[in-house]
């Protein structure tokens, strides 16, 4: 709403000073070659080679897109590899239930997936 009334105001504004009044008093004019900033980066898709789809038992149809990991994820998957039984990144509970139709359960699981 700031940029659309002509001003500029950052996020580091918007948490130095974290009310109207305060914020009205570092709002700048929007320069007109001020370019707006990017909320996320452009999305790249990666093409996935025949040993690839046949490693991971999928056909292209299969596959609707393929996209790089981000930063935290590449550093997840870095020290999973470096140290698989470290159990980082990884939480597993079991939980027993009792009175639950395992036939039923699984029909609406399969249900809820198809969605």
């Amino acid at each position: 709403r700031a940029r659309k009334a002509g001003l500029s105001i950052s996020p580091k504004h918007v948490f130095s000073h974290p009310t109207l009044a305060e914020l009205a008093t570092v709002a700048q004019p929007v320069v007109a070659d001020e370019p707006v900033p990017a909320l996320v980066a452009p999305a790249v898709k990666i093409e996935l080679s025949d040993a690839q789809y046949q490693a991971l038992a999928l056909t292209a149809d299969e596959v609707e897109d393929v996209y790089p990991l981000s930063p935290m994820q590449q550093g997840m998957l870095f020290h999973s590899v470096q140290d698989g039984d470290s159990g980082l990144y990884v939480n597993q509970i079991e939980v027993g239930v009792r009175g639950v139709d395992g036939p039923r359960f699984r029909e609406a699981w399969a249900d809820a997936a198809r969605r």
